[in-house]
């Protein structure tokens, strides 16, 4: 069900998208209010900031301008829970004494401080950035443990040739190019893990779209004002039947009863309200149907 975009003629130009990790919807501002999403929000007005909410159906929802849409048209993401961008993403995990790995198919990455890298053999204390000789930000290192100058300087890599960035005031990341048969064998498992995961987020229940829902509240409600006096009669005749019967048997679990006394007296009120609701008057003001007793107890 991922991928699908939904249209409809009472939301022209609107897009409703269903994807794995959840619904991308691209309107108006007007229309994602109608969908009851940001309405008791401000909208951003640029297209670095970022709004959020939570939708009808209390998943967390960010609203933003979209950038590739015409002026007027804003996005609505919205994360349904376990189902993240991918269940098999590359994680940083525990590599060595304050050093932590993450292994992506083209290369390896280290994170963590100056002293905890060298201690784990990942560099050099000389080839940090900022070192005397070196890049304030960035050093790139051949195979062979040499540094790239800019003289042969290439955005080329090269398997074993290594990077080391700075990352924050007192971290830094090694990144290691892996060779071809380590990346060749990891992309093949990477794409495997990526179709299992996707068949596993396919077969999930998905909630109900937005659009269906309102769809069946605009239903709902056409159906309701659709009614006849006596139909809203009977289902008035109903409630105070149902009530009739919880309203005795709320006692029935405790060490408490009603006297027979108090159960002629509730029976003969029961039975006004009962009479009420068959002999009450309607009229209607703006499609809304209101009740009007003609008795009066």
């Amino acid at each position: 069900m991922a991928d699908t975009n939904f249209t409809s003629s009472d939301f022209e130009g609107l897009e409703y998208h269903q994807l794995i990790w959840g619904d991308l919807i691209h309107g108006t501002k007007e229309q994602l209010m109608r969908l009851r999403i940001g309405r008791n929000i401000q909208f951003p007005e640029s297209y670095r900031k970022r709004v959020k909410c939570l939708d009808p159906r209390g998943f967390p929802t960010e609203i933003s301008v979209c950038s590739y849409k015409p002026k007027g048209i804003f996005s609505a993401s919205i994360s349904f829970p376990g189902r993240s961008a991918s269940l098999h993403d590359e994680a940083w995990k525990p590599y060595a004494l304050g050093v932590e790995r993450c292994q992506h198919p083209y290369c390896d990455e280290y994170r963590g401080s100056a002293d905890s890298l060298v201690a784990a053999g990942l560099a050099n204390d000389e080839f940090f950035p900022g070192q005397p000789g070196m890049g304030k930000v960035q050093v790139t290192l051949n195979a062979d443990g040499t540094r790239r100058t800019c003289n042969n300087s290439s955005k080329k890599t090269h398997p074993g040739d290594r990077i080391i960035k700075k990352i924050s005031s007192k971290k830094y990341l090694v990144r290691i190019v892996n060779d071809k048969d380590v990346c060749e064998y990891r992309a093949k498992e990477s794409l495997k893990r990526d179709e299992e995961w996707r068949k596993k987020m396919n077969s999930l229940p998905r909630p109900k779209p937005l659009m269906k829902i309102l769809n069946e509240q605009e239903l709902y409600i056409q159906k309701e004002k659709s009614l006849s006096l006596s139909d809203v009669k009977d289902r008035m005749i109903d409630y105070v039947r149902i009530n009739d019967s919880v309203l005795f048997d709320c006692l029935s679990e405790t060490n408490y009863q009603l006297s027979s006394e108090a159960k002629a007296l509730i029976a003969e009120h029961i039975d006004s309200i009962k009479r009420i609701c068959r002999l009450g008057t309607s009229y209607r003001v703006k499609n809304n149907l209101r009740l009007v007793s003609s008795n009066h107890i």
